[in-house]
């Protein structure tokens, strides 16, 4: 059996027996890889206890399935873990905020700081905005008060 294949049976299974531990309503758990990142799509008609409060329980699903995966086959692993699309409509909210972001610090030519976000949400807007050659985004702060500063290079 290829790697690829015994780590994406390995994810399946996992997944699963976390879902069945947790005793939460599940129809389907698909593992696809993409771009090198094997993603684990859960579909729930409650996915609520799921994701939790901003995703934080989705966060920790994904970084107890990234340690398993790390034991068994090493840190050239990357994984991500979705329910009900729920990281795909905070990335489309997150490149809006970024861009409404990016827009006010250009007219107002100040400063634009975003409210404290997770690494994944700052790395997202870091990476959305990093094609503009008149930007440039900054984390400050330091634990749960990280968050974004949107600069205008251009000055007045």
């Amino acid at each position: 059996m290829d790697q690829q294949k015994e780590i994406a049976d390995f994810l399946q299974k996992t997944t699963q027996e976390i879902i069945d531990g947790l005793e939460q309503p599940v129809s389907e758990i698909k593992v696809s890889q993409e771009e090198g990142v094997f993603k684990i799509h859960l579909q729930s008609s409650q996915p609520g206890i799921l994701i939790g409060f901003k995703g934080k329980n989705l966060n920790s699903l994904q970084t107890i399935l990234g340690l398993a995966v790390l034991k068994k086959f090493g840190p050239e692993v990357r994984i991500l873990v979705d329910v009900n699309d729920y990281r795909k409509e905070q990335e489309e909210k997150l490149k809006s905020l970024a861009l409404e972001a990016a827009e006010r610090a250009k007219l107002e030519k100040k400063p634009i700081a975003l409210a404290p976000m997770s690494a994944f949400e700052r790395r997202l807007i870091h990476l959305f905005l990093a094609p503009d050659p008149q930007l440039e985004t900054i984390s400050e702060g330091e634990g749960e008060q990280r968050h974004i500063v949107v600069k205008s290079k251009i000055k007045s």
